[in-house]
């Protein structure tokens, strides 16, 4: 039983390392601010996103992730449901950016001209 714990842990470790890698890389930062995304105070917009999208790869539920103790996220459901509810964020821009860079790099490491 040990081992499977260690495991989960392990994965949950790896994967969240991917999941920081692809923020880094495509500078997710640098695009919330230029969509508008700015908190006052507490859990910064960059950190409530990196464990929101860790959900959806990780088969959790916001809901469910809430009432667990299983402390996948570091928030509290008010700051989620703040988070992505407010009429101040610009969702569509920055889905715009992100899938523009995304493309862009698909398209870099698929095109004719790329390094075998």
């Amino acid at each position: 039983m040990t081992s499977i714990i260690a495991d989960i842990n392990d994965n949950r470790h790896v994967f969240k390392s991917s999941v920081d890698h692809f923020f880094s890389k495509i500078n997710i930062s640098k695009q919330l601010k230029s969509s508008n995304f700015y908190k006052k105070s507490g859990f910064s917009c960059t950190q409530i996103l990196k464990e929101l999208f860790a959900l959806v790869f990780t088969g959790k539920n916001l809901y469910r992730s809430l009432l667990s103790d299983d402390a996948l996220l570091t928030f509290r459901k008010n700051t989620a449901y703040r988070f992505l509810n407010s009429e101040h964020f610009n969702w569509e821009k920055l889905l715009y950016k992100v899938m523009s860079q995304l493309i862009s790099e698909v398209d870099r490491l698929t095109g004719k001209d790329r390094e075998s």
